[in-house]
């Protein structure tokens, strides 16, 4: 074992910290090529063996045991599930990226290779960015539909790999962490600055994902609250409404959205389903989930439950069928009860409150990655979506990859002789 652990088990341990760097890279970009990195991501540690330091290193994690802890609860929520079989499994499976975040924790990535992982995001980040202005200047010609103005041009397809709710999270979550190192970066101070430009307007005039406006608003708050203390707070809560004002007059996109929204929600008339936009949907589905919870609160109706249960109440009212609700606490809620929104809110209060044992890199970025992930999840199911679900928990993961003191210098000197 010692003779495959020297010969192959570190070439495929190095091969595993460069399949996270790569799948970061690839968060915005592609979800195949990310399905592709990931699956070489978990051959390469497989192979790598070593699995009693790797699960040691899993067991010292509590933000791994959390997340592994939730993953446990969907896997016994099969076995009362009212769904078929093949619906509750596509659920389940549609879960089963939880799993990453301990697999890259067990790798105990250096400090190095950390950074690495994180800039592959961010080069990712800017490929996407670049893309998006490449369309908008239409150097660009894919179509990736969304709607058009009455003379033919594009509102809100300005995106190129993903969906307009994933590109405004990605792209809220990328201009905060430029003002972040705008702030703590003097050497690429401008360089930081103008992506941080370029991405509030790609924000707020090129793509009108309602999901990011308020991300980047909270996020926004976020950072005046971390630089400035609870006056930050205060000041970020009266420059919202400016901030949206000011966008409102100097942005046809955000303009038609906010009236879309507004006429949505103010006449929203169940089951006219030719006037919805994404907030009758939502407020529909809303409902709808409570009422599901209602019938089992404490343990749910079981995993990949919810479209059955949905559709009972659809039927009794008139209205489509889901399979999402599009809030991921009422998801797992409809799914797993209270028990299951419990484990959900005690996995991200852990994460939080672990954020203060970080350095103050790594705890600002974090601290940005859960308000990103929270508010999100107010609107949409992230963890259940593929893309959304995997940025979280990799970058989750690679954040939270610190050796412990025991194995700072084993983990160090593994990945530089590799």
């Amino acid at each position: 074992m010692n003779w495959y652990q020297t010969t192959f088990g570190n070439r495929f341990d190095y091969a595993a910290r460069v399949m996270v760097i790569l799948t970061a890279f690839i968060i915005p970009l592609s979800t195949a090529a990310m399905s592709i990195a990931s699956g070489l991501l978990l051959i390469f540690w497989l192979l790598s063996g070593n699995f009693g330091l790797k699960f040691k290193r899993i067991k010292q994690s509590p933000a791994a045991l959390w997340v592994l802890g939730l993953f446990a609860l969907l896997a016994i929520g099969l076995l009362y599930s009212n769904a078929e079989p093949g619906a509750t499994m596509d659920t389940f499976n549609r879960y089963k990226k939880l799993l990453i975040m301990p697999i890259i924790i067990s790798l105990m990535l250096s400090e190095q290779w950390r950074r690495y992982a994180m800039r592959g995001f961010m080069v990712g980040m800017v490929v996407l960015l670049a893309m998006s202005y490449m369309k908008y200047f239409e150097i660009l010609t894919i179509d990736t539909g969304g709607p058009r103005d009455p003379v033919g041009h594009v509102t809100s397809g300005y995106t190129v790999f993903k969906s307009r709710i994933a590109h405004s999270i990605f792209m809220a979550f990328f201009f905060y962490l430029m003002v972040q190192f705008v702030i703590s970066c003097p050497r690429w101070r401008w360089l930081c600055l103008t992506l941080a430009i370029l991405t509030i307007h790609n924000i707020l005039f090129m793509v009108t994902g309602q999901s990011g406006y308020v991300i980047l608003i909270c996020l926004i708050t976020l950072l005046l609250y971390q630089h400035i203390g609870w006056k930050g707070l205060l000041i970020g809560i009266l420059v919202a409404p400016l901030l949206l004002g000011i966008t409102y007059y100097g942005s046809s996109n955000f303009k038609s959205r906010f009236h879309e929204s507004a006429t949505d929600f103010l006449e929203y008339t169940p089951g006219d389903y030719e006037n919805y936009r994404g907030i009758s949907y939502r407020r529909e589905y809303f409902q709808g989930a409570l009422k599901i919870i209602q019938k089992s609160p404490i343990y749910g109706h079981g995993t990949g439950s919810f479209a059955v249960e949905y559709k009972k109440v659809a039927d009794e009212k008139g209205l489509k069928p889901a399979h999402d609700p599009h809030n991921e606490f009422l998801m797992l809620t409809s799914q797993l009860g209270l028990i299951g929104l419990t484990a959900f809110c005690l996995m991200l209060l852990s994460q939080w409150r672990a954020s203060f044992r970080l350095d103050r890199e790594n705890r600002l970025i974090l601290q940005g990655l859960l308000v990103t992930m929270i508010t999100g999840c107010l609107f949409n199911s992230l963890l259940l979506n593929s893309t959304e679900g995997k940025f979280y928990l990799i970058l989750l993961a690679i954040i939270f990859s610190i050796p412990s003191q025991q194995e700072g210098n084993n983990s160090i000197e593994v990945s530089g002789s590799t």
